[in-house]
């Protein structure tokens, strides 16, 4: 019987199928849902992230505007073999600070890739892209602290145009703010129109996402950019996007960010739908038992938690209450319990209400544990 070959990209089946090298367990592209499927906190709605510091979109992804005023989605427009995009629109232009979108890498996913050391390996940046403004726009790759950016030009030549597009990236070798574990490995950034600007095609040695002659797509109100399809690998050349499977996908997602919410619904929707069980309160006089939720996977780190009743109230839990003759009912904004207890990166704990007796509380989460 003939079960095929495998070499060190793909495996040929006897059939002469190919798959890629994903199958084979490998993580050939170092970003995280690079084709923008998943969208655990929008769930495809529109927002406008708050001046100043990042503000994540679709998983992995954050954007960050310090002064413009931008409507952020995942939208259905794509190039041929994908489904969804990244869209970035400016309402209000900005003439300084930061603007752009990007993905922290954690160093556990980029430490053979030896940042900081003679042996730093070249790389090769991949994607999809569209914008209303054609010209020189700036790719950039850019350590934990601002003080190692490299600035990679590349050309839009038709607005409103799908373009593919791939960078090479030298390996870095100076520079000691490189984390290897669970810290930020590497940040992989689209500028936008940062204000400050570095030398082109090099490694600067400053805070510089954007190149020098490079477009300021913020300073143009009703400008739009597009991105998807993003693969980063070793080498010096770009190779076919690595698809990974789905659920796999959504775990490497979940180590960042979970919710008890489904996967297509909004946290903080009004919802009974997936809640999670809290403690449970006995009988007067018998006490009540504590509840423990534990993440779908572990996360990176112990993360923040946030909760909601079913009724989509904030920093509540419901609670179904049997009293003797009675069936149960579900009720909201349940008060007097000590709060979460014992958030770790495997779960966390909530104690049993004091509201009622005989009644068990439930409630809904978001836990966060970004870069």
């Amino acid at each position: 019987m003939a079960y095929g070959t495998l070499s060190l990209d793909s495996i040929t089946t006897s059939t002469g199928q190919v798959i890629g090298a994903s199958s084979a367990s490998t993580m050939k592209n170092r970003i995280i849902n690079g084709d923008m499927r998943i969208d655990q906190r929008r769930s495809g709605t529109s927002f406008t992230p708050p001046n100043g510091g990042q503000q994540y979109s679709v998983d992995r992804w954050s954007v960050q505007f310090d002064t413009a005023v931008t409507s952020v989605q995942r939208v259905s427009d794509a190039p041929t073999g994908f489904q969804n995009s990244l869209k970035v629109t400016i309402t209000t232009a900005t003439t300084s600070g930061q603007a752009f979108i990007c993905q922290n890498i954690e160093g556990y996913n980029w430490a053979d890739i030896m940042y900081g050391s003679a042996s730093a390996k070249t790389v090769t940046a991949s994607f999809w892209v569209k914008s209303s403004i054609p010209g020189t726009y700036t790719f950039a790759m850019e350590d934990n602290a601002g003080t190692r950016c490299y600035t990679a030009t590349y050309v839009i030549n038709t607005a409103n145009t799908w373009q593919y597009v791939t960078v090479t990236i030298p390996g870095e070798t100076t520079g000691t703010n490189w984390q290897y574990t669970t810290g930020c490995g590497v940040t992989a950034i689209f500028d936008l129109g940062c204000a400050s600007a570095g030398t082109p095609n090099t490694w600067n040695t400053t805070d510089t996402k954007r190149a020098s002659g490079a477009v300021q797509l913020a300073l143009t109100v009703g400008a739009t950019f597009q991105v998807t399809g993003v693969q980063i690998e070793v080498g010096n050349t770009a190779t076919t996007f690595d698809y990974r499977d789905y659920s796999r996908e959504f775990e490497m997602c979940q180590r960042y960010f979970c919710k008890s919410y489904d996967v297509n619904i909004a946290p903080g929707t009004a919802t009974a739908l997936g809640m999670v069980q809290g403690g449970w309160q006995g009988a007067p006089g018998v006490g009540g038992s504590w509840g423990t939720t534990s993440w779908p996977v572990r996360m990176r780190a112990t993360p923040t938690v946030s909760i909601w009743d079913s009724a989509g109230n904030s920093g509540y839990f419901s609670y179904t209450y049997a009293a003797a003759g009675t069936s149960q009912s579900l009720s909201n904004n349940a008060t007097g319990w000590g709060g979460l207890i014992n958030p770790s990166s495997s779960g966390v704990m909530l104690p049993p209400t004091s509201s009622q007796a005989s009644s068990l509380s439930l409630y809904h989460y978001t836990a966060t544990a970004e870069l």
